[in-house]
């Protein structure tokens, strides 16, 4: 035989050779008939005469049977590119005949026998040699080859000949446009392609199928002797899933996957990642839940429950082996865990694999902003910020500016107030920066910039100082609108900040322009133009854009419309219909909360507004002195979140109606140990203050003035602030004080712009 008289190892190449004839020159001068037959006469019989006359010549030079020489000639027709010849002589071999001899001969030639000696053990009458064995499986290998190439050839064809078998009937071309022409072509050279390769799948699945029912456990040590057999095999699963997938069979690739993962088949690891690795990505972006058959699960073991834990749990397999240095680095893995575990939510376990990258992989600053993201999006903003800093620190000053990290530290300042002025340092190192080169980053970086100037205008304890903080923002968000930069979100801050200034008319126009870019798809536009509309004395149409916008929203934003159409009713003196309501908000909430696999942070947004529509209704009923439910309402906001700022200032307020001074002053002490800026509490234990004796008055003052420099714009700190002045004598100054408040009143929303 061949391979016996040759000693090759036939390795498969996939490439096709500058010069076929090399290979035949290989495989046949081992067996002295290079000599007999130059390379000029042996290659003139490969192209001028039939396969049968080439068969013939095989077997009789090279004492081969019948489906070894087709494998041979086969596989030379292959390495020159002819698969339509090679294909030819495959589908002379008939595989499923010879599958169980195969089989026979792997699970034969492979089996331990220690009473044997090695050159015993190869004595076995009747039973095929694993280099034929070898031989015929990679003859299927290549056949599975030549049907998938042959069909992308075949599909390109036929969509260059379609044109030309329409306009042979004049009638019919003038019928049929190109539209349909083109796609009449497109779907026969696509269908074309899936049945090609699906017959190239179904005969590669043999070898498979030949293998595993000869080992059903797996190789053993004994089948790394013949080192074709096992690279062939190895080979086939590869190729087989992906087949399936070309073939559009995606249910069958992650089953091909899985069958390659069940049973040790002596992969080298960084082959097994690989399968691993195209498991995982086909699990995650494949479009079905495809969930592990029972067969394959061992009784008491636990299993994934769906694609996308199977996909991170491989992902994690790989990521780890990574880390102990197993496999090289692969930067598809990392994409594919931050895909996945993006769409989950788990941004922390995120990170964590983040930090066990080993150094040199990714540049410092490229890994803290990696990790920074990470925290961003869990929540943690002082973490992110922390690293931030680092890039923007000493260390980094030498390295090209990152800008990215500067722009995502200046949209986490613009989160909290008290980072703001940070905030503004990293939008100005962005500007800089990006002046003349990124047209994105510029505008992006503006509009972090006016939102940054408009917190630390929000927390400014100096009037002039404010003053200049809000024109500063409004310039940086006109800038944007100046230089044509599309952003809706610029419409909406620009929108937000003229409403905090009580710029109303511009902030409505604004805040219109926003709902239109998003198609009125934004909660957070419907309740700026309702809280705008109620500001301007307009609480009819504000309760009709709430209306609108809660058919377009779902969910929180759902939850957060009603409790602003409650407080449209009160201010419209409609206690019954608000009471309704509240009513339905707290039974949505309810009805929500028996959802189990809600995520932590609407739980929390859930319980907010729970607290709130309690508490809601408590100053409700407390204001029509319904004492009994107003009680009611405070045990359950106090049930909901006991240390609350505003449930012991509501408790305060229950006690001020009743005229339980002491008390209302220690539940408004309460509310301020725990939130000591809480401008509701501070005014309010002014106004108990005044009430209780006029000597507290220049205490009550310095409440009222401590209110007013957290929060200007409160018409109840300036209305108080004129009843001091006025029990002290001082006419005007409480003049101008009640004339701030009523004007302030007068543009007041039902709920705070902020």
């Amino acid at each position: 035989m061949l391979c016996a008289c040759s000693g090759e190892q036939f390795k498969l190449e996939e490439a096709i050779p500058q010069s076929p004839e090399s290979l035949a020159t290989r495989d046949f001068s081992a067996s002295g008939i290079s000599s007999r037959t130059g390379n000029g006469d042996w290659e003139s019989k490969l192209e001028d005469a039939q396969v049968d006359e080439a068969e013939s010549t095989l077997k009789e030079a090279l004492s081969l049977n019948y489906e070894e020489a087709r494998a041979l000639l086969g596989r030379l027709e292959y390495q020159r590119g002819n698969f339509d010849a090679a294909l030819q002589v495959f589908q002379g071999i008939d595989i499923r005949l010879l599958s169980p001899r195969m089989s026979k001969a792997i699970s034969e030639r492979t089996r331990p026998r220690k009473s044997r000696s090695s050159r015993g053990r190869n004595v076995l009458t009747g039973v095929m040699s694993l280099h034929s064995v070898s031989l015929l499986l990679e003859a299927m290998l290549l056949k599975a080859n030549s049907l998938a190439e042959l069909g992308r050839v075949k599909g390109f064809v036929m969509t260059k000949r379609i044109p030309d078998f329409l306009v042979i009937d004049n009638r019919l071309s003038a019928v049929v446009d190109s539209i349909k022409i083109a796609n009449l072509a497109c779907h026969l050279m696509w269908c074309s392609f899936l049945v090609a390769n699906a017959e190239a799948a179904s005969e590669c699945k043999i070898i498979l199928d030949t293998v595993e029912s000869a080992l059903p456990c797996g190789t053993y040590s004994e089948i790394n002797g013949d080192s074709k057999l096992l690279e062939m095999f190895h080979r086939a699963l590869e190729l087989l899933p992906k087949l399936w997938l070309q073939a559009g069979s995606i249910d069958e690739a992650i089953a091909s996957y899985r069958r390659a993962l069940l049973r040790p088949w002596n992969l080298d690891p960084q082959r097994l990642a690989k399968v691993q690795k195209d498991l995982a990505a086909t699990l995650l972006y494949g479009g079905v839940e495809a969930s592990i058959p029972p067969e394959s699960k061992p009784i008491g073991a636990t299993f994934p429950e769906s694609s996308m834990e199977e996909s991170i749990l491989l992902l994690f397999i790989l990521m780890q082996k990574v880390v102990y240095g197993e496999i090289e680095w692969d930067p598809e893995i990392m994409d594919h865990l931050t895909f996945a575990l993006t769409m989950c939510g788990e941004f922390e376990p995120l990170a964590d694999h983040v930090e066990q990258v080993l150094p040199g992989i990714y540049n410092r600053a490229e890994r803290w902003y990696f990790l920074a993201l990470c925290y961003s999006a869990a929540g943690q903003n002082s973490t992110a910020l922390n690293l931030l800093k680092k890039v923007s620190g000493l260390s980094e000053s030498n390295h090209k500016p990152h800008l990215a990290s500067f722009l995502l530290g200046a949209k986490v300042c613009s989160q909290d107030p008290a980072e703001s002025l940070e905030g503004v340092k990293f939008a100005r190192r962005v500007i800089d920066a990006s002046i003349n080169h990124n047209e994105h980053m510029l505008g992006q970086a503006h509009k972090f910039l006016g939102v940054c100037y408009g917190n630390a205008a929000m927390i400014s304890t100096s009037d002039s100082e404010r003053v200049v903080l809000h024109r500063d923002s409004v310039n940086s968000f006109s800038h944007i609108l100046r230089a044509g930069i599309e952003d809706p979100e610029i419409s909406f801050q620009l929108g937000l900040e003229n409403a905090v200034q009580r710029n109303l008319a511009s902030a409505f126009n604004q805040a219109m322009v926003y709902s239109k870019t998003s198609s009125g798809s934004s909660a957070r536009g419907w309740k700026l133009l309702a809280r705008v509309a109620s500001a301007e004395q307009r609480l009819v149409d504000a309760e009709a854009i709430i209306d609108l916008a809660l058919d377009e929203t779902e969910s929180i934003e759902q939850l957060e419309l009603l409790r602003l159409k409650a407080l449209v009713q009160i201010t419209q003196e409609q206690p019954k219909q608000a009471i309704e309501t509240y009513r339905i908000l707290l039974a949505l909430i309810r009805g929500q909360g028996e959802n189990l696999e809600k995520s932590a942070n609407k739980v929390e947004a859930e319980t907010s507004i729970e607290l709130d529509a309690w508490l809601d209704l408590a100053r409700l009923y407390s204001s029509h002195e319904l004492w009994l439910d107003a009680d009611i309402c405070i045990r359950k906001a106090k049930a909901t979140n006991f240390y609350s700022a505003r449930t012991w200032h509501e408790t305060g307020r229950l006690f001020e109606a009743k005229q339980q001074y002491q008390d209302a002053i220690a539940a408004f002490a309460v509310s301020l140990s725990i939130v000591p800026d809480y401008v509701p509490s501070i005014i309010s234990t002014a106004g108990i203050l005044m009430k209780m004796s006029s000597r507290s008055l220049h205490i009550a003052k310095s409440f009222l003035m401590s209110a007013l420099r957290l929060e200007p714009t409160s018409h109840e700190a300036w209305s108080n602030l004129g009843l001091a002045y006025k029990m002290e004598g001082s006419v005007q100054q409480a003049a101008d004080a009640f004339q701030a408040a009523h004007e302030l009143e007068l543009s007041a929303p039902v709920q705070g712009f902020l």
